[in-house]
């Protein structure tokens, strides 16, 4: 696969500080969509992430390119994901952002506004201030779509926090027409050779390029017959 090149801090300052301001609406309740603008005044960000001699890197403008750049490489990331409002979780192709402008007056100075696709929606009223995290995970799967499909599924059941079984890990189940209908698998292709050449080699590029750890996945028989498959995942 081709490597990801990581943000830098500045980049991840940008990302943090826009889905923050998406967070801030889930914690007062506000709905928001693909049409909603948010906006932020440099000087806003600069004291958010208390920035050394930001007044005079504002007046020199020095601050406004440095951002400006910044965003442009937040703005070139495109990435696959599950499209959360559709049943099949069709994988959409998008940004971080659906456009950016950049607004400058006398009386506020410069400001930065920006809107999020509506795929991307869904994934900030689950994840909040931490989507930026998971997409930049994502971002390391784009060549394993199976990767992809079972880090949605680990990372949602993380978040709901159901079956826990200790202070950092969750133990969920599926059932084996569930995994073959989200992974599409076909019919007639044998149980054992999809855990074996889809599952465990999907586990693997999980653990090995994402914060999440999934181990062995658990058979679980009904007799001779298996009926489904347990994932611990830390």
């Amino acid at each position: 696969g081709g490597l990801v090149n990581p943000l830098n801090k500045l980049e991840l300052m940008i990302l943090q500080t826009a889905f923050f301001m998406a967070h801030k609406l889930n914690q007062e309740k506000k709905e928001y969509d693909a049409t909603t603008e948010f906006s932020i005044r440099l000087k806003d960000f600069a004291d958010l992430w208390l920035m050394q001699d930001s007044e005079k890197r504002i007046a020199d403008g020095s601050l406004y390119t440095m951002v400006r750049r910044a965003i442009k490489k937040v703005d070139s990331r495109r990435f696959y994901y599950p499209d959360l409002a559709d049943e099949k979780r069709t994988q959409v192709l998008s940004g971080y952002f659906s456009y950016v402008k950049y607004i400058s007056s006398k009386e506020n100075g410069a400001s930065i506004a920006f809107a999020f696709p509506q795929p991307l929606i869904p994934y900030l009223q689950n994840h909040g201030q931490y989507t930026w995290y998971y997409f930049e995970n994502i971002i390391k799967l784009q060549e394993y779509p199976n990767a992809i499909i079972l880090y949605e599924l680990f990372s949602k059941e993380k978040h709901l926090r159901q079956k826990r079984i200790s202070k950092t890990s969750i133990r969920t189940d599926f059932t084996i027409e569930n995994i073959r209908k989200r992974l599409s698998v076909a019919d007639g292709y044998d149980i054992t050779d999809t855990i074996r050449k889809i599952i465990k080699p999907a586990i693997e590029k999980i653990n090995s390029e994402t914060s999440i750890n999934v181990k062995d996945p658990i058979i679980i028989k009904n007799g001779r017959t298996i009926e489904s498959i347990g994932f611990e995942v830390e």
